[in-house]
């Protein structure tokens, strides 16, 4: 962080499970949302390239979890 557009997401979990990915922007407007299910290892990339430059928010939520990242797209 920062990027240029590109984020590479990666995680393990002990069992597979659903799960949702969201980029929020500065404003709190969603901007693109994806439900994915996953296995034990999951390396997913996401192209946010065509965003405008500034700062966004990454959820990423599960049954169990949800986490919460600042991205800077330059």
């Amino acid at each position: 962080n920062p990027s240029e557009g590109r984020i590479n997401l990666s995680f393990k979990l002990q069992e597979p499970a659903k799960f949702s990915v969201r980029l929020y922007n500065s404003l709190g407007n969603l901007l693109y949302q994806e439900e994915l299910k996953s296995t034990k290892e999951n390396h997913n990339s996401f192209d946010f390239s065509g965003l405008a430059k500034g700062l966004y928010l990454l959820e990423i939520q599960s049954d169990l979890k949800s986490i919460n990242k600042k991205i800077i797209l330059n």
